[in-house]
């Protein structure tokens, strides 16, 4: 399958269903439900802002679970299993919400919503055991979304457990894989213990603007799923390898890393442990001749010891997997040297042995596709193109980033809010004295199409570090990084003495007042630094034609030169 993109029962005892065989959620979780068949556990599709309704789904409730992603304190010691049960009871207790939506322990979220001691019970449960509860509609509910929300009654609706507890402190930094080749030792690879603090929230930060994210947590589910009932290779053929291709800066490594974190909470009734390996395609690439296939060998067997416990899961990742891939052909025709066939030859066996283990999944990114050797293009299951993301998808990566710019303090919210995309295509794009902000921003969106979605994170820094003052000169001394400010006043020394001394940076709070944002202002300067990066890139562009064209005047030159003069007749 190839895609292409332009980069949250009435209260009671729970009961559970086993999982579905064949369903995307086959390999994790357990569904909680209870209530009368016929119960109403669509509720209504309302958008972040709450500004519109529609009409109910017209699917089976069944196929629509909410998901409950449940993160455990790190010294929590209870089972999953009792955590699980305290949860359910916590979520069936608070009747109809919004998903997607958090409970957060440190923002005293897990409170008893009834006065009986069962619920009290529960809640001081939580509070002891649990960090944080993720309440995260099904994957297939945002299918040509952005930011949608809905209205569930989660006395009634489907869900689906997961319990996890983050990896942190030192367990969560990486470890190098080293290989020795005779006296020297090389990186072969970086390994992460997941599901990691450093990746959460990266799943949910990534936006496309067609269903990949679905499309690759399906398979992955799927194949392991496949792999785990030791269905019959030989009847049906498959792989465990995903290939994801596109321009640079598009999300292809972001999004392999962060389906391996999601597998590790989705799968982790299933598997005990994950780990996510990074091949160093570079180091494995050695100067001295014949010796980068023996590296390639020697990392693929140390990989295989974690493959031994089945119970752990394995995510491979070969970023840039063209250095490791070449076409075979070009080597062999004499363009490149004859060590690169052996390369590429025992990578290919190596994914052919990997494949016999049930625990393992292969993830590959590429720039260039053209020059991947077919052999290796022919063993990914599937291979995705991760494009620049389009108006809308740009639109939602802004919004995301006001929004948090926002939460720290930097952006003063005031009284207009950011609406949706979803909301704001549902009024047609029209003006009004609601979404004129939003609109605003809806067509910096447009103008910015092109920019990948690297260099779309980065545009909220560039422009509070460059463009801000130039919109309003008079936050040029407000916005210093350092220092505290005192403010004039009739006042004795010995009162300012006493007082409180104002700090400048928006973060130091605690200080005293700190200078104000709005919204309207940073969007202006938001548009000042896309406009700089496109003049970036066009003078780029003509630095490369310039580049081009002197690349050519010399070679006619040299080649005059060389040329022997008209009239006169060469000497041989």
């Amino acid at each position: 399958m190839e895609t292409e993109s332009s980069d949250a029962w009435t209260t009671g005892a729970a009961s559970t269903s086993e999982p579905l065989g064949g369903s995307p959620y086959s390999s994790s979780g357990r569904i909680f439900s209870c209530g009368p068949p016929d119960a109403d556990l669509n509720g209504n599709i309302l958008f972040s802002d709450q500004l519109i309704n529609s009409a109910p789904l017209e699917l089976p409730t069944s196929d629509r679970p909410i998901h409950a992603e449940v993160c455990i304190s790190q010294f929590s010691v209870e089972t999953f299993s009792v955590i699980e049960s305290n949860v359910v009871e916590f979520l069936r207790s608070l009747g109809p919400r919004h998903v997607p939506t958090v409970f957060n322990n440190c923002e005293n979220h897990f409170t008893a919503v009834n006065s009986d001691s069962s619920s009290q019970q529960v809640a001081e449960f939580l509070q002891r055991c649990v960090a944080s509860i993720s309440l995260l509609l099904d994957e297939a509910d945002g299918e040509n979304g952005y930011d949608i929300s809905k209205s569930v009654d989660l006395r009634t609706i489907p869900l689906l457990v997961h319990v996890y507890q983050l990896v942190s402190g030192d367990e969560a930094l990486p470890v190098h894989e080293l290989v020795e080749v005779g006296s020297e030792t090389i990186n072969g690879g970086t390994v992460w213990l997941l599901p990691s603090m450093e990746m959460q929230g990266l799943w949910e930060s990534l936006i496309f603007d067609s269903d990949i994210k679905l499309d690759l947590l399906s398979y992955a589910q799927t194949a392991l799923l496949f792999a785990d009932r030791q269905v019959s290779t030989s009847i049906i053929s498959w792989n465990r390898v995903i290939l994801l291709y596109g321009p640079p800066g598009t999300g292809k490594t972001s999004l392999c890393r962060a389906l391996a974190n999601k597998l590790a909470i989705r799968m982790a009734d299933r598997y005990s442990s994950t780990k996510l390996i990074e091949l160093n395609t570079m180091n494995l690439m050695s100067k001295w001749f014949s010796e980068s296939a023996r590296l390639v060998a020697r990392m693929f067997d140390a990989i295989r010891e974690y493959l031994e416990a089945p119970e752990h899961l394995v995510c491979l990742l070969v970023d840039e997997v063209e250095s490791l891939t070449a076409v075979r052909s070009s080597a062999m025709s004499g363009c490149e040297p004859s060590d690169a066939i052996r390369v590429v030859n025992a990578v290919l066996t190596q994914i052919d042995q990997i494949k016999r283990y049930p625990n393992v999944l292969v993830l590959a990114t590429s720039n260039v596709t053209g020059v991947i050797d077919p052999a290796f293009l022919d063993r990914a299951d599937i291979r995705l193109f991760i494009g620049p993301p389009s108006a809308p998808a740009i639109y939602t990566i802004f919004r995301s980033c006001l929004q948090e710019l926002i939460r720290v303090g930097l952006v003063e919210a005031g009284e207009d809010k950011l609406l949706s995309y979803q909301a704001l295509a549902a009024m047609q794009f029209v003006e009004n004295k609601m979404n004129f902000l939003s609109l605003d921003l809806w067509k910096l969106s447009e103008r910015s199409v092109g920019l990948n979605g690297r260099t779309l994170r980065k545009l909220p820094l560039l422009a509070h570090a460059f463009h801000l003052t130039k919109v309003s000169p008079s936050l040029r001394s407000s916005l210093s990084t350092s220092g505290r400010l005192y403010l004039g006043s009739c006042q004795s020394s010995a009162a300012l003495q006493s007082g409180p001394a104002y700090s400048v940076h928006p973060l130091l709070a605690q200080y005293g007042p700190r200078p104000t944002v709005s919204v309207p202002t940073f969007v202006q300067a938001l548009r000042l630094t896309v406009e700089s990066q496109f003049a970036e890139v066009e003078a780029l562009d003509l630095a490369s034609l310039d580049k081009g064209r002197l690349k050519t005047h010399k070679k006619r030159a040299n080649s005059e030169l060389s040329a022997p003069p008209q009239g006169d007749t060469p000497i041989h």
